[in-house]
């Protein structure tokens, strides 16, 4: 996927990696293959996670209320962490900052000061569960927020 300004920005890329036997060198072509898909809108800009994974986080975080150990279990795709990082994840609690400041989900209203980081992922959570077109009702919030992170910026 490909944003920006350029002959391609906004195009869905099919992408071909070669690589010379003789010379150990590698080559990437790219063509544009047409518009992007729905599902690319959960892509966030200088996020090492998509929209869906934050919202699954959020959610595990503010609705489920489990310890950020557990969530990271849950949402992180990597496996290994340092030491320090092994009892906590400090992700989480950056992006409820992110989202009271407006700079995440904007669609979330924002939170007072005063609220703490698990308030602050129950409402974005149940925000973004809004946005989903899913008829799950109250019991599966965490999915409908997760589906409605991918319609929402």
């Amino acid at each position: 996927m490909v944003g920006g300004s350029g002959s391609c920005a906004g195009q869905w890329l099919q992408t071909e990696r070669h690589k010379s036997v003789a010379s150990s060198s590698a080559a990437t072509n790219a063509s544009a293959v047409g518009p992007l898909p729905p599902w690319a809108r959960e892509t966030l800009t200088r996020r090492l996670f998509s929209a869906c994974a934050i919202a699954l986080a959020l959610a595990l975080f503010g609705l489920s209320k489990l310890p950020l150990h557990a969530v990271r279990e849950r949402v992180s795709p990597w496996a290994t962490v340092g030491a320090t990082a092994a009892s906590t994840w400090r992700t989480v609690p950056r992006w409820t900052v992110a989202i009271r400041d407006g700079r995440l989900f904007r669609a979330v209203r924002r939170a007072p000061r005063d609220w703490t980081p698990r308030q602050i992922a129950a409402r974005a959570a149940t925000t973004l569960a809004a946005f989903s077109p899913l008829s799950l009702g109250v019991e599966d919030l965490i999915a409908s927020a997760f589906y409605g992170a991918a319609l929402v910026r």
